[in-house]
């Protein structure tokens, strides 16, 4: 039996436009700017930084929109990733799943969860509705291997070194 897990339309809405939002308001504000320019010269320096922060922008939506599925359907034996920006559906079995990183495997919740496998990488953020779920579900049923590599990574520095000076 597949399980759906989605974002909430509030997060689906900001990782799917939010760059529209922002761009539209540096526009909008950088038109003073030109406006201004012909009188003062200096008024170059906040425009080409608004071009540079909406050109970093422009880079992480690019980075998100073919990464980033909004629907995962998840069962014991594969995963449907779906609902990108414009890509189409990729299915993948959870035992071809090469490496999990970021989020709570990195020490930093807010970070996307990289799921790693072939030569392609999908990013889930933690504000998918029932996250832990989803963890919960891979961690179960990925390879041992993985998991034990994993379960190492979540150990304190300390226990770690520990452990190989014995």
């Amino acid at each position: 039996m597949m399980i759906l897990f989605k974002y909430n339309p509030f997060y689906k809405f900001f990782y799917r436009y939010g760059n529209f939002v922002v761009t539209i308001m540096f526009a909008l504000h950088s038109l003073s700017l030109v406006y201004a320019l012909p009188e003062n010269w200096k008024m170059i320096f906040p425009l080409l930084i608004y071009v540079l922060i909406v050109f970093v922008i422009h880079r992480f939506y690019f980075k998100l929109y073919k990464k980033m599925p909004f629907k995962i359907f998840v069962d014991n034996e594969k995963i449907i990733f779906d609902d990108f920006f414009k890509l189409k559906q990729v299915e993948v079995k959870i035992s071809d799943i090469k490496n999990l990183d970021g989020n709570i495997f990195s020490g930093r919740l807010l970070k996307p969860l990289r799921i790693q496998f072939d030569d392609q990488e999908i990013l889930v953020y933690p504000y998918l509705k029932d996250f832990n779920n989803f963890i919960k579900i891979l961690l179960s049923n990925i390879e041992k291997e993985l998991y034990e590599d994993l379960l190492e990574k979540l150990r304190p520095k300390k226990t770690r070194l520990n452990n190989r000076a014995k």
